[in-house]
């Protein structure tokens, strides 16, 4: 789910890519015209069946609609009535049936043009719903909303700036109200960017400067992360983290752009010492405590467990043996899953096919192939070991730049956290395979020996995701 575009000069479309069709351009709302309109897909529900953004309906983008899309087509949501001309779809519920974002409101109290862009919660039954205002006349924009689809986060104008905001559909006869978000201290602007599945967690950015959405391409304004929740109130990320025992010297987390369903896990962008100006890597962060919708996962493990059946392989040295690696997602996980190998011997290789998996509801299968080398046996001295260990990263990880910090505590009902910056290693190639070079021989003066030796080598089966890694160990035996 993104956008794309053709080629230079072309517009951007929104897209839909699963692993089985590539790429779908999902048009615009201006069919006859897509050769010159513009749409962008901002979200999409859990199962990928409904898609959510905004599309151009006239020329130049002076008009946009929010749309929802499924695999019967582009539906344009429209504006609300006596509202208009605008609307832009952020969000949608985890079964497709509400959506978030903003629309241009009839609105008595702004005397100029009796409009104003007010954040929306849309239902095929109710349409078009304000979520309202924390002033008169004021703006605000919805960019999250929770799996069931009754709590919605944004932002909202205020005298002194902006604000987050927390909106809770009510039980009625009670009315609903738009509930503001404190920024941190010193700050005077603020925006939501995601709410966690129970409406217990939100997170998103503060800022002292004007902050504010450029859309799908430019995003939120940068500020400095912060996690919210009904009993500690906002809190600045950072912080958070460096009180469990996180080094965060040199790091500055100055976007949040998701969290996971159950709260625990955060992503964003962040600044570090090796950042060039204007320059953000990726981070993910673990925070836990009693407002996460489930158990604490133990930093870095993954949601699936890895099996391999045969765990030993027996290959005579240029031949090669394969084995089944299973994936068995726990529930609800869904991600793009990657493989590698480490403690290969010499002259040994791996490879999976396919290469990366996709999880649906249940345990999915890769095979792996070690190949071994026949050549002659290079000679290695005392101390040195005949085996090279390498652990690949996912293709994901090429997007992440960092470290991999943990600090267990003693008290495991105590907050615990962990930030998860991930190394590119540039030794480490991504086609999902591991080979070990040996040293040279260069006492006769020819080639170096590439052979595998005989024995048995303890090799560790890697699966990686966004999530984290999981691992299996496999026995191979060489023979000559």
């Amino acid at each position: 789910m993104g956008y794309q575009d053709a080629g230079f000069f072309t517009p951007f479309h929104a897209l839909r890519w699963t692993q089985t069709t590539g790429p779908l351009d999902l048009g615009t709302l201006d069919s006859p015209n897509n050769a010159s309109r513009t749409s962008f897909a901002t979200d999409t529900n859990q199962d990928c069946s409904v898609i959510v953004g905004l599309s151009d309906v006239t020329a130049n983008g002076v008009t946009q609609h929010a749309f929802r899309w499924t695999l019967s087509g582009m539906i344009d949501l429209g504006t609300p009535p006596n509202g208009g001309p605008n609307s832009r779809a952020f969000g949608v519920s985890s079964n497709g049936t509400v959506i978030v974002g903003d629309a241009e409101f009839s609105d008595p109290s702004n005397l100029v043009s009796g409009k104003s862009r007010k954040a929306f919660r849309w239902t095929q039954a109710g349409g078009f719903q304000s979520l309202g205002d924390l002033q008169p006349a004021g703006l605000s924009i919805a960019s999250a909303v929770t799996g069931d689809g009754t709590v919605v986060v944004g932002q909202a104008s205020t005298n002194s700036g902006s604000s987050a905001f927390r909106w809770v559909l009510p039980t009625p006869p009670a009315q609903p109200v738009m509930q503001p978000i404190a920024s941190l201290p010193g700050h005077t602007q603020g925006a939501a960017t995601a709410v966690s599945d129970n409406g217990k967690i939100v997170v998103g950015m503060s800022n002292a400067t004007l902050m504010q959405n450029g859309g799908p391409v430019s995003g939120w304004t940068h500020g400095t992360a912060f996690r919210w929740t009904q009993a500690s109130g906002t809190k600045e990320l950072q912080q958070i983290l460096s009180d469990s025992g996180v080094d965060m010297t040199g790091i500055s987390l100055v976007s949040v752009t998701g969290i996971s369903p159950d709260g625990q896990w955060i992503q964003g962008a962040a600044t570090t010492a090796q950042t060039g100006p204007n320059e953000t890597v990726a981070f993910i962060a673990q925070v836990c405590d009693d407002d996460i919708g489930g158990p604490c996962k133990t930093n870095g493990a993954a949601p699936f467990k890895l099996g391999a059946a045969p765990n030993q392989l027996s290959v005579a040295a240029g031949q090669s043996g394969s084995t089944t690696i299973t994936v068995t997602p726990d529930t609800g996980f869904t991600q793009p899953v990657t493989f590698g190998c480490g403690g290969l011997p010499i002259g040994a290789s791996c490879s999976f096919n396919p290469s990366t998996v996709t999880p649906a509801g249940g345990p999915i299968n890769t095979t792996l192939t070690i190949t071994t080398n026949g050549g002659p046996v290079a000679m290695v001295s005392p101390g040195i070991p005949s085996t090279m260990s390498a652990v690949l990263l996912p293709p994901f990880a090429l997007m992440l730049v960092g470290l991999l910090l943990y600090r267990p505590t003693v008290d495991r009902h105590r907050l615990w956290t962990g930030l998860l910056l991930l190394v590119v290693i540039a030794t480490a190639g991504c086609g999902g395979s591991d080979s070990s070079s040996p040293p040279p021989d260069n006492s006769t003066g020819g080639a170096p020996a590439t052979g595998t030796p005989a024995g048995s080598s303890n090799v560790t089966v890697t699966a990686s995701s966004a999530s984290g890694n999981s691992s299996a160990p496999l026995t191979l035996n060489v023979t000559r």
